[in-house]
Formats: C-alpha cells, structure tokens, sequence
C-alpha cells in the first residue's frame, strides 16, 4: 500500500518537473520509480558484499545519538560542573545584565513614543505646506532659468546681426574712403 502512494506520489512529481503525460510521451527522459527501483536493488547489493559498509551502517544510530543537540543535556552534569560552566559565562552574564539594565533606563524614551507621534501629526500640516512651497519654487526658478535662457539667446541673435551690420557699414566706408 505505502509502495503505491510513494509511486504517485513520484509520478505527480514527474508531471511536475517533466511536464504533463501528454507533453512527455515522446521525451527523452525516463520514468523515475523503475530507475529509483533499480538504484536501491544495486545499492543494497553494493552494501551487502561490504562487510566495512555494513559495520558502519549498523552504528549510524549511535552516531546520531551522540550527535544529537540534546545528547549531553538529558543525562544531566554534575553540580561541579554546572559551576564551572557558570564561571566560564560570567563575563558575558555580566555584559547581558549590564544591557538590560540600560533598557530598563531607556524604557522611559521608548515609553513616549506616543507623544512623539502625536508631535509628528502636529508638524505634518506644516511641512507639507513647506514641502509644496519648496517645489512650487523651485518649478517657478526652473521656469525662470529657461525664460533667462531664451532672453540670452535673443540678446545673443540682436548682438550678432548688430555686429555684422558694423562690419558691413565698415567694409562700405572702407570702399568708400579707398576710392
């Protein structure tokens, strides 16, 4: 029974990562469970040959036992022990203690956190006004800046025809005084 829910369940998950059964009949790809079959059979023969690999297997769950996070915390320590360990920790118990102490200072300023929200929507009026007068200014200076530029460009066009118009009238007198 569990053999079959395993088997589609890695049928769905080939339909997944293969695409669907219509799509993959012509692929390239061949079906997993007859592979993962065949894969376990060759393992476990592999294992069985091995008289080492065995061995190994069978203290595989010891291993974790030792491995275990938890391991030394449930056969429990000597009260000797817990001391030492205690003392070893002092200096970083000293410095936890010491930041705490500081939060419990500082709690008064995290306390009035309220105050200073109520003081922001206060303000908030005020400098929305400020920062749409900051921008409307500065799209009047930026309106400014291109009416100047224009304004130059002209002064620049009325400059040159008046500087050709001289070296006009100069090249006539010229003539005019050379005849």
């Amino acid at each position: 029974m569990s053999t079959e829910v395993l088997s589609k369940r890695i049928q769905s998950l080939e339909r997944v990562v293969l695409g669907s059964d219509e799509s993959s009949k012509g692929s390239i790809h061949p079906p997993a469970v007859p592979f993962l079959n065949d894969f376990a059979r060759d393992l476990g023969n592999a294992v069985d040959k091995r008289d080492r690999v065995r061995g190994v297997l069978r203290d595989v769950s010891s291993l974790n036992t030792y491995l275990d996070p938890s391991f030394g915390e449930e056969k429990g320590l000597p009260l000797n022990a817990k001391a030492d360990i205690l003392l070893s920790q002092s200096e970083s118990i000293h410095k936890t203690n010491d930041l705490l102490e500081r939060l419990h200072k500082s709690k008064g300023v995290l306390d009035r956190s309220q105050e200073l929200e109520r003081a922001v929507k206060e303000f908030e009026p005020k400098f929305n006004k400020l920062a749409q007068l900051q921008v409307d200014q500065e799209n009047e200076a930026q309106e400014i800046s291109k009416e100047s530029l224009e304004l130059m460009q002209k002064y620049n066009e009325i400059i040159e025809i008046v500087s050709k118009s001289f070296i006009q009238y100069d090249n006539i007198l010229s003539k005019a005084e050379g005849k």
